[in-house]
């Protein structure tokens, strides 16, 4: 007896698991592309920062990742999109703690880039299906 209701319960489980692994394999999503490449500023591969691609459509989700070392490497839903493109300068230390002498200091950024290529970026790229390289090249708002 109690063999039979183990078999019952295990039959329940993986006719459930189908059930569910059929419903959620109906709506798979958007098509999705791998992006990957190197983000240079004023010819040098940026040290950090963050690259966004923004669908134009308005009706796929953003996405974004680290730049590390010049290089990134993002998943994003195929088609025309808008890039944006960060690029934190470190400027200065700044006492957490105001004028107490044994403060910890925290590192002071701001952007190197101009407004262009984040806030009002003109930057494009069109995603594909499968896995591509987009290498960017920004001048910095410190370039002569």
């Amino acid at each position: 007896m109690t063999t039979l209701l183990a078999a019952r319960k295990l039959t329940g489980m993986a006719l459930t698991f189908v059930l569910a692994a059929a419903v959620l394999g109906c709506d798979s999503g958007p098509p999705m592309g791998d992006v990957e490449g190197v983000v240079t500023v004023d010819g040098a591969p940026a040290a950090m920062g963050a690259i966004t691609f923004t669908p134009t459509d308005g009706q796929r989700a953003p996405a974004g990742c680290e730049i590390k070392d010049g290089k990134y490497a993002v998943r994003v839903a195929v088609g025309p999109c808008k890039v944006e493109l960060r690029v934190p300068k470190k400027i200065g230390e700044k006492k957490l703690y105001g004028n107490d002498p044994h403060s910890t200091s925290a590192p002071v950024f701001e952007e190197s880039l101009p407004a262009k290529y984040n806030d009002t970026t003109d930057q494009k790229h069109d995603v594909t299906a499968g896995r591509t390289t987009k290498n960017w090249d920004a001048k910095s708002r410190y370039a002569k």
